[in-house]
């Protein structure tokens, strides 16, 4: 009997009254999640240029992209259908970072803090001046410089890549440090013990931030400020901390398999982070951020949004201020946000247009791309840094990231 009356409701429908066929097509209903409240825009890139970015900065209705291979583009119009590109500056040695700041464009190259513009006004840079210098090269893979981030009083902060692999050349000091440069380009050494540092930027009231990558001594990705003397867990390097310019003293042995809690407690200087960035759920490189300190996203006031390099992602980041410590959420963004192209560098805030968006550089031979946001709820599923596990490995490598996939799993479960 119930089977007969299952098949009769097909029939029972046609019957019914039926609404006249639309005279065009219907728009699909708005997607669920941050899908409907932020929009992915390609900026188309001309033929033959090859954005492999490593620095955004922006100037009223001008974005400047600097790339890996030392240029510098400058963009007019980036929203428009079709924005103009031209080439500002070439030449440079792997620009990392822009920052615009009283009429100079800076930018960190691998042996120096560079500041540059266009005094004819002719669309070409045509000054170039070095900053600060002095911290080595040994020609070792991987010994990038990333910046600047301009903090409350006035000095430009650095974080210097340690290199990988096997060290053919020797080692250079004050690599996993992350320096500080004065007014007068002197610079000093404010803190020890970094992995591959990819962003630096400082926040709405001024400290310092720092995003580094997982790997060996580094648990997991993490974010963390930047304050003089601290440790942050990687010990390559530290026989600079004996240098006179060093504000990180010595953190003494660091021993392999040390765990987190113990480090807390038997090295003075150490660091924990704001946040830990779970391995996999947000990306595995996180490189550039920024807050939204203006609401330009609605809901998401006060959040830091940052580019993953290795997944071509943008997550979000909450923070809160507890005992006079800073810490942090991690909130994994919809797929919708997340650029088919091979890597993201950034974001970047842009303040120009209505759309307020953010400007993420990704490494495509064929475009960059925006996120523009509107308000809106959004309920997402928090990941908070007191879910990892305790006994998360200093050490790490390899064998933490199967440490977190197994959590993961746990937690699913």
């Amino acid at each position: 009997m119930i089977g007969i009356a299952t098949s009769c409701v097909p029939l029972l429908l046609a019957a019914l009254p039926q609404e006249p066929a639309s005279p065009a097509p219907v728009a699909a209903p708005p997607a669920s999640g941050e899908a409907r409240y932020a929009t992915i825009v390609d900026v188309p890139v001309p033929d033959g240029v090859v954005l492999e970015v490593g620095g955004i900065a922006e100037r009223e209705r001008e974005l400047f992209v600097s790339t890996r291979r030392g240029e510098v583009w400058r963009i007019e119009d980036p929203y428009a259908p079709k924005p103009k590109f031209s080439l500002w500056a070439e030449g440079l040695q792997e620009p990392l970072g822009l920052l615009d700041h009283d009429g100079w464009l800076y930018c960190a190259q691998r042996g120096e803090l560079s500041r540059m513009r266009d005094a004819d006004g002719d669309g070409r840079m045509d000054e170039l001046e070095t900053v600060a210098s002095g911290w080595t090269l040994s020609g070792n893979y991987h010994e990038y410089c990333f910046g600047p981030a301009l903090a409350k009083d006035g000095s430009m902060w650095l974080t210097l890549n340690k290199p990988f692999g096997d060290e053919p050349f020797g080692r250079a000091p004050f690599r996993g440090f992350a320096v500080a440069v004065q007014k007068d380009g002197s610079w000093i050494a404010e803190c020890a013990g970094l992995r591959s540092p990819a962003g630096v930027a400082a926040a709405p009231w001024g400290e310092v931030f720092y995003t580094d990558n997982q790997g060996e001594w580094c648990a997991s990705s993490k974010f963390a400020p930047l304050q003089r003397g601290d440790f942050h867990g990687h010990p390559w390097g530290i026989a600079s901390c004996s240098d006179p310019r060093s504000k990180a003293p010595h953190p003494g042995e660091v021993k392999s398999g040390m765990r987190m809690e113990e480090a807390a407690r038997t090295i003075p200087n150490f660091r924990l982070p704001a946040v830990w960035i779970p391995y996999d759920e947000c990306g595995r490189s996180p490189a550039g951020f920024v807050w939204d300190d203006q609401a330009r996203f609605g809901p998401y006031r006060g959040q830091v949004f940052c580019g993953d390099q290795y997944s071509s992602e943008v997550f979000r980041m909450s923070l809160e201020q507890v005992h006079d410590v800073g810490r942090a959420r991690a909130i994994r963004s919809a797929a919708a946000l997340r650029p088919a192209s091979c890597a993201s560098h950034g974001p970047r805030m842009d303040r120009c247009g209505a759309a307020s968006p953010i400007v993420v550089g990704v490494r495509s031979a064929k475009a960059s791309t925006a996120f523009s946001g509107s308000c809106g709820t959004v309920r997402r599923r928090l990941i908070s840094s007191r879910s990892l596990p305790r006994a998360m490995d200093l050490t790490c490598g390899s064998r933490c990231q199967s440490m977190a996939r197994r959590w993961q799993r746990t937690r699913s479960a």
